[in-house]
């Protein structure tokens, strides 16, 4: 399998993750990786679901277990050049201490601030080149 992983690959396990793919057989290989079996993972599709919503998942408090993943599948509009959230935004500033974020797109526009941020300051998974 050939990808591109920015930023800090192989280190400690990161609050925020981006998956930018076409393939089902990546971003299935990808999530493996990154939580395996661990049992919370809560899949959010942004297509059928609102950007307040979604946050409020990722601050959400889990009554099972300590930890949690939340993965946004379809989230090109995110990662677009018009798309704005200032919630968004202060998020990835201060991420959730007890959630893990997984993006998954199949595209991303280059110049988008969050795709930005997360390059800077988290991981990112990318086998579209």
């Amino acid at each position: 399998m050939f990808y591109t992983c920015y930023n800090k690959c192989g280190e400690k396990v990161m609050k925020i993750y981006l998956i930018i793919s076409e393939s089902y057989y990546f971003i299935k290989q990808t999530l493996d990786e990154i939580y395996g079996d661990f049992s919370n993972v809560v899949k959010i599709n942004y297509n059928d679901s609102l950007i307040d919503d979604i946050l409020y998942e990722f601050s959400s408090v889990s009554l099972f277990d300590e930890k949690k993943y939340v993965v946004v599948e379809n989230a090109e509009e995110i990662f677009s050049k018009s798309f704005d959230s200032g919630s968004l935004t202060d998020y990835l500033e201060n991420p959730s201490e007890i959630t893990t974020v997984i993006f998954v797109t199949k595209k991303v526009e280059k110049t988008n601030k969050y795709l930005k941020k997360i390059l800077k300051d988290y991981k990112v998974y990318d086998n579209t080149e």
